[in-house]
């Protein structure tokens, strides 16, 4: 017969395996939470580049029918600001008109690379870009259009650039450029949030959508989550890929252009 003492030793040892059995369950439940998160991550950083690379081939495909755009031809041909500035609003007004290019940027470029006329701003041309806008001296060597990620003088966009001729002669480039709105709208729609950080060193006088600085990257969604802002400013970007901080999941992967040079990080996040 079993006596008290070793009845009161069972039921301690049979208690400290159901604590130790629960504890591994919600260890299990825990680790089986973010390898499904982790799945989710990965599938909307996959998203994030697939939609981008369709954005990309949108923009290219406006900019080369835009450079065969009589009135483009003709304000090129001309080299005055004013009028190409009423060409790019034209164009700018009718593009804005679907949904998925409400924030359409167009840029016209001379073909000595200097700024012919920008759609958002009626002051603001002349501006040499050889310096930064590697592009734009591509296209003047191979006459082709161009898709493309690039940081310029007023942030970073999805870029389609087209050559412009006059009687077979290249007389510049017309360039279509989108923001991250609609790729940041169609990743939250799958249960994530996005932040696009751009390193500060890009930061010039015009750079568009400056939200706010968080170390030393500037945020350029146009309405990000404050609250998140604050836990991100305290994480390591380049440490890990993976973090869990305060309840939050974060998935961290380097933002690069075409040439390879980092421009930032993709941060996505989701709460636990």
């Amino acid at each position: 017969m079993i006596g008290a003492r070793s009845k009161k030793y069972l039921s301690l040892f049979a208690l400290a395996c159901c604590v130790a059995t629960f504890a591994f369950y919600l260890r299990f439940k825990s680790e089986e939470n973010e390898i499904k998160i982790k799945q989710q991550f990965d599938f909307s950083a996959s998203l994030f580049e697939k939609i981008v690379d369709e954005e990309k081939l949108n923009a290219f495909a406006i900019s080369l029918i835009l450079s065969q755009n009589s009135d483009v031809v003709r304000c090129f041909e001309s080299g005055k600001h004013g009028e190409c500035m009423d060409v790019t609003k034209k164009y700018k007004d009718i593009l804005s008109a679907v949904p998925f290019y409400t924030g359409v940027k167009i840029h016209f470029h001379t073909q000595s690379a200097r700024s012919l006329a920008r759609s958002w701003s009626d002051e603001f041309y002349n501006d040499d870009l050889s310096s930064f806008r590697h592009s734009l001296l591509q296209i003047r060597q191979s006459l082709l259009p161009k898709a493309l990620v690039e940081m310029g003088r007023c942030g970073v966009f999805m870029r389609g650039i087209s050559p412009v001729f006059s009687e077979g002669k290249f007389i510049g480039s017309a360039e279509i450029m989108l923001d991250f709105e609609h790729v940041i709208a169609q990743i939250n729609r799958i249960g994530n949030d996005i932040f696009i950080l751009v390193d500060k060193r890009f930061e010039t006088d015009c750079f568009y959508d400056k939200i706010g600085v968080i170390k030393d990257f500037i945020v350029v969604n146009s309405a990000p989550d404050y609250d998140v802002l604050s836990i991100l400013a305290t994480l390591d970007f380049g440490a890990q890929s993976f973090i869990k901080k305060d309840g939050h999941y974060f998935y961290v992967r380097a933002f690069s252009d075409e040439n390879g040079t980092k421009l930032g990080y993709i941060i996505l996040h989701r709460e636990g």
